[in-house]
């Protein structure tokens, strides 16, 4: 964008309504440039060190059920990108089964218990379940013959799978901690430069990748858990695709922008705030 305060970057004249219509689509659908980011971000922003699910975070994404906050035009270290994007996502709960009988006898399937623990942040996420599969005619059969030993084990485990996540609507509450990320979005309605655009792109990811914590410091649970922000990259929103792999080939994703045009409010009445949709999730079940 172009401050009288800052680097001068901007668009023709001629573009600045689709420059607004563009950012005002962003603002007010969101959730839309959200998925197709995180769709594009690497897999090891998700799992590094700690070995979560990133099919359940890009799951929580896919329904709306994370904290985001959209800054608009604002200074950023001498910088001014268009959008900075901030989002909270829950990452849930991780079981992990520990049998707390032994080995399975004929004598004990009575009363076999578990427990459950979160194999993140290894607090105990379920009371302790038992089974009882005394009256298992199949299961019994099964312990007469020495060859079906591995297959009795696999069969009491699946019921205790079955049980402990039957019970995971009982978790309270499910969250294990939240994922927190941020990246920069650049709207340019028209490519008038490359060079110059890629020389912006490559100032904003440099700010913001030395004003975050290093990736190497996320390596831990207890670095995630301790509400520091991880950076994941700037993007480019535009409609303009003539140097689409030219961008990409450079690092920096290409959104590409369709004309909505159905926002009519102006881009000044605009009143940047914390748009929060995890109340939808806060009561709901994992």
């Amino acid at each position: 964008m172009t401050k009288n305060n800052g680097p001068r970057f901007s668009d023709s004249k001629e573009f600045d309504s689709l420059h607004d219509e563009i950012m005002l689509a962003a603002i007010h659908n969101p959730g839309k440039y959200i998925k197709h980011v995180l769709l594009t971000t690497p897999a090891y922003v998700f799992s590094s060190g700690i070995n979560f699910s990133r099919t359940d975070v890009l799951d929580m994404a896919n329904k709306g059920i994370y904290e985001y906050s959209i800054k608009a035009e604002e200074e950023y270290y001498g910088n001014f990108p268009d959008l900075i994007i901030s989002l909270s996502i829950p990452v849930r709960h991780i079981l992990s089964i520990e049998n707390l009988s032994g080995i399975f006898t004929l004598q004990n399937i009575g009363h076999i218990r578990f427990k459950a623990s979160c194999k993140i942040c290894k607090k105990d996420v379920l009371e302790s379940f038992s089974l009882d599969l005394s009256n298992n005619e199949k299961l019994k059969g099964m312990f007469s013959s020495p060859d079906l030993r591995e297959a009795v084990d696999r069969y009491i485990w699946d019921k205790a799978w079955k049980t402990a996540n039957s019970m995971r609507g009982d978790i309270s509450p499910s969250i294990c901690f939240m994922h927190k990320l941020f990246f920069l979005i650049e709207i340019k309605s028209h490519v008038k430069s490359f060079g110059e655009t890629l020389r912006q792109l490559r100032i904003y990811d440099n700010a913001a990748a030395t004003h975050s914590m290093p990736l190497s410091q996320f390596q831990e649970y207890s670095f995630l858990t301790s509400g520091a922000t991880r950076y994941i990259g700037t993007y480019l929103l535009t409609p303009d695709l003539r140097f689409k792999q030219e961008f990409e080939s450079q690092g920096f994703h290409v959104i590409t922008y369709e004309s909505e045009k159905k926002n009519t409010s102006s881009l000044d009445s605009f009143n940047v705030s914390l748009a929060s949709r995890y109340d939808e999730f806060a009561g709901g079940k994992p």
